[in-house]
């Protein structure tokens, strides 16, 4: 068995999903500020809460060579509805031990 109960294929099939989601990612925000332009949009609104969970259970190591997703990442963080909407006891690292 995988990882908390999946699988090895299938734990390594969300991984390499991710890991490409993180690479269009990459991609779109080598050329603007947001994923789709100058201003924080759908899009990026979409993408932050399956971000916030990657980072939350150990995954954050998978942008760790993607620079424009750490920028972006680090702007999500700084506005002031992070905070309210990712509250302390929010994420399941908060409920739950995560192992590495």
């Amino acid at each position: 068995m995988g990882r908390q109960g999946f699988g090895a294929d299938k734990y390594d099939d969300s991984i390499e999903r991710l890991s490409m989601t993180i690479d269009r990612m990459e991609k779109a925000l080598d050329k603007n500020q947001w994923l789709c332009g100058d201003y924080m949009m759908l899009p990026d609104i979409c993408v932050v809460p399956t971000i916030d969970r990657m980072a939350d259970i150990g995954l954050a190591h998978l942008w760790d060579n993607a620079p424009n997703v750490q920028r972006w990442w680090a702007a999500v963080k700084s506005r002031p509805s992070f905070d309210k909407t990712y509250y302390e006891g929010s994420r399941v690292s908060s409920r739950y031990a995560i192992e590495e």
